[in-house]
């Protein structure tokens, strides 16, 4: 027979190997807790950059809409001032003809008409009627003195008029000038009304 002279040894391994069990079983559910406690968090942090990139990318629609729109605005742009360029030429056009014409119709001769007057880009053609081929002459010298902003003028037509002979009007004689404008705005050639 065996005694145990010490039975406080066999209890406090006992008691060792209870605590040690309770320890681990202690810090299991303490490291299940902890892991749940980080999921949790990562699971909040995940939603959070969800929502984060959510708002984001409805942020890049608005973007990307603003920008089509702002790419309309500049076309719209360009458009208008490609009309305003094309309205100031034609009002610099349309203030051309009476720069060269008025100083030009002050001094036709007596008895000489025109009857068209027309400008294509920088040609001139002057049509019309005279008594005798003498005014039409001095209308030619006249173009030439006194219109530095045309070339030399040309005579390129003198007919006589059939329907007056027939009438029984005075012979007269149809006429036809070309000149070509110089180059150059309207506001360096001398003379005229705007």
């Amino acid at each position: 027979m065996l005694i145990n002279f010490l039975p406080h040894r066999k209890l406090s391994l006992l008691q060792q190997r209870k605590a040690f069990v309770q320890n681990m079983a202690l810090s299991c559910l303490l490291a299940l807790l902890a892991a749940l406690a980080l999921s949790q968090l990562l699971a909040q942090q995940l939603a959070r950059a969800e929502e984060t990139v959510l708002q984001l990318r409805q942020e890049l629609k608005a973007l990307d809409a603003q920008l089509k729109s702002m790419a309309g605005l500049q076309t719209e742009l360009q458009a208008a001032r490609m009309r305003e360029a094309v309205l100031q030429q034609v009002q610099t056009d349309s203030a051309q003809p009476a720069a060269w014409l008025w100083p030009l119709a002050e001094q036709v001769p007596d008895g000489l008409y025109w009857s068209s007057v027309s400008q294509d880009n920088r040609v001139v053609l002057v049509k019309g009627v005279a008594r005798s081929s003498a005014q039409v002459f001095d209308l030619l010298s006249q173009m030439k003195r006194s219109a530095p902003w045309l070339q030399p003028p040309e005579l390129l037509d003198m007919s006589l008029v059939a329907t007056a002979q027939q009438e029984g009007y005075p012979p007269g004689l149809n006429f036809s000038i070309r000149a070509e404008l110089l180059a150059g705005p309207v506001e360096k050639q001398p003379g005229g009304r705007p």
